[in-house]
């Protein structure tokens, strides 16, 4: 048991890590981006438009290996549930959940119900004296 901590940790790290420095590497690039960009605006040059165009492709690139990855994670994810509803819809049920209830119901005395036993208890009555129950 002890060895698979160690290992998750492990891989949390190296993840963690390597996040770090993707995060870096944008940053550093929208920064290079920045500052030739404003360079190109006072003198356009084709090689500042040039060095524009290659800081582009770049960010370009780094954009479409975290989408691949994140793209590998969600194929991961949908092929070890197979067809199994599991998180997937328990995540869509708790917020369509959370959407429908209802804070408060109004009585017949056009009073405000908040509390679930009353509410049950007032439509309880109601369909009492719809379908005349006795």
């Amino acid at each position: 048991m002890a060895l698979k901590t160690v290992i998750r940790g492990l891989l949390i790290q190296m993840g963690a890590t390597r996040k770090r420095k993707g995060n870096k590497e944008k940053e550093r690039l929208l920064e290079d981006l920045k500052q030739i960009e404003a360079k190109n605006k006072l003198n356009p040059s084709k090689k500042l438009t040039k060095q524009v165009n290659k800081i582009n492709s770049e960010l370009h690139a780094l954009s479409l290996t975290t989408m691949e990855r994140q793209m590998r994670k969600l194929n991961l994810i949908h092929y070890t549930q197979g067809n199994k509803a599991g998180k997937t819809l328990a995540r869509r049920l708790k917020t369509h959940y959370l959407q429908s209830k209802l804070p408060y119901m109004t009585s017949a005395a056009n009073t405000k119900l908040y509390n679930p036993q009353d509410i049950v208890e007032e439509l309880a009555s109601f369909y009492d004296t719809l379908y005349n129950l006795q």
